[in-house]
């Protein structure tokens, strides 16, 4: 009696999909650690947050520290501090 093989038992195909998720994991813990240098970079530096505030292509990044901020908080003072700031500084 001939055995019937499934596609999973094929050694190649099992090496693509090891490789793959090797791929995607190191993607995948590459990606995490670049947001957490971004968020921390915005949460130490005020000049940092400044060169994103004025980029037009990254702002949304911002808006997006400065919300998550206020849904964790439930207040504004970090937003309201940096505007202060920078009108002082006459950055803004």
């Amino acid at each position: 009696m001939v055995k019937k093989t499934s596609w999973l038992d094929n050694i190649e195909f099992r090496g693509i999909i090891f490789k793959s998720f090797k791929w995607v994991v190191l993607f995948e813990f590459t990606s995490i650690l670049g947001s957490y240098y971004v968020w921390n970079r915005l949460n130490r530096d005020q000049d940092f947050r400044l060169a994103v505030y004025k980029n037009q292509n990254w702002n949304w990044i911002l808006e997006g520290y400065y919300q998550t901020g206020e849904i964790l908080d439930g207040d504004t003072s970090m937003r309201d501090w940096d505007q202060r700031t920078w009108k002082k500084q006459g950055s803004i």
